[in-house]
C-alpha cells in the first residue's frame, strides 16, 4: 500500500473514531443509545456490503468461521460501541473515551491471564504508567456512575475482541 494512502487512512480512521464520542453525545439528545448504535451499524453495514460486493472478496466457507466472526463482532463492535453510547448518557464524552481507550492495557493483562502471553518488564512498566495516567487524568472528576461502568466495559469488550482476533488469526476476518 502506498505510504501516503496508508497515512491518510490512519488519520481518517483516528479522526472518525475520535469524533464518535462527541457526535454520540450530541446524538443522545435525539435518540436512545441503542438506536444510535443500530443506525451507525446499519449505515456502516450497507457501505461494507457494497465494498465487499464490488471487490468480490472471499467469504468464510465453514460455519465455525462465521460463528467466530460473529463472536468477534459482538465484542469488538457491538459490545464496544453499545457500552460507549450507554456510558455517554451519564458521563462526559472525554471521560468515556479515556475509559474506552484503556483497552491496550487490558489486552496485556487479559493476554497474560488467559492466553499465557508474556511481556517484558518494560512493557509492564508501560501498563503501570498507562493506569497511572488514567488515574491522574480522571482522578479528580471520576465519580462512580453507571456510565463509568459502561465506559470500562467498553474497554473490556474491546480487549476481548482483540485477543479473539489474536487467537483465531486475522485471516479469519479478511480471508487470507
Amino acid at each position: 500500500m502506498n505510504k501516503w494512502l496508508f497515512g491518510f487512512l490512519v488519520v481518517l480512521t483516528t479522526s472518525l473514531m475520535g469524533s464518535a464520542f462527541a457526535i454520540g453525545k450530541i446524538g443522545l439528545a435525539y435518540a436512545t443509545p441503542i438506536m444510535l448504535v443500530a443506525l451507525r451499524f446499519l449505515i456502516a453495514g450497507v457501505i461494507m456490503a457494497i465494498i465487499v460486493k464490488c471487490l468480490r472478496m472471499a467469504h468464510p466457507k465453514q460455519m465455525t468461521d462465521w460463528l467466530k466472526i460473529a463472536l468477534i463482532g459482538f465484542f469488538q463492535t457491538a459490545g464496544v460501541m453499545g457500552c460507549i453510547f450507554v456510558s455517554l448518557r451519564t458521563i462526559p464524552a472525554g471521560q468515556s473515551s479515556i475509559l474506552t481507550f484503556m483497552n491496550p492495557l487490558l489486552v496485556v493483562i487479559f493476554g497474560t491471564l488467559f492466553m499465557k502471553m508474556t511481556y517484558n518488564w518494560r512493557q509492564w512498566i508501560g501498563v503501570i504508567l498507562g493506569f497511572v495516567g488514567v488515574i491522574i487524568t480522571l482522578g479528580a472528576q471520576m465519580d462512580l456512575r453507571i456510565g463509568t461502568l459502561f465506559g470500562f466495559l467498553s474497554a473490556i469488550s474491546w480487549a476481548i475482541g482483540t485477543l479473539l482476533i489474536k487467537k483465531w488469526g486475522v485471516h479469519l476476518i479478511h480471508g487470507f
